[in-house]
C-alpha cells in the first residue's frame, strides 16, 4: 500500500484506508511501523533545461509600473 502524508494541524498524519485496516486487523491503539522510501522528483532540471532551445525562448514580459511596494 502507497500513501501520503499530509498536515493535520501541527502534526502529519498518514490516513490507512478502512479496507485495508480490516485486511491487516488494525485497530485504535495498534503500533505500526512507517518505513520511509526516497522519494524522487518527478521532475530532473536538467531533462527541464534541455527543453529550452533559442527558438522557444520568449522575450522579456513588461506587465507596467509598480502599483504597490515592489522593489525593482
Amino acid at each position: 500500500m502507497e500513501a501520503v502524508i499530509r498536515k493535520f494541524g501541527n502534526d502529519f498524519m498518514v490516513r490507512i484506508p478502512s479496507g485495508v485496516a480490516q485486511k491487516m486487523s488494525l485497530k485504535t491503539g495498534y503500533k505500526v511501523y512507517i518505513v520511509p522510501l526516497e522519494q524522487k522528483s518527478a521532475y530532473e532540471l536538467e531533462t527541464l533545461l534541455s527543453g529550452i532551445k533559442k527558438s522557444n525562448i520568449h522575450k522579456e514580459i513588461f506587465f507596467g509600473k509598480p502599483k504597490g511596494k515592489e522593489q525593482w
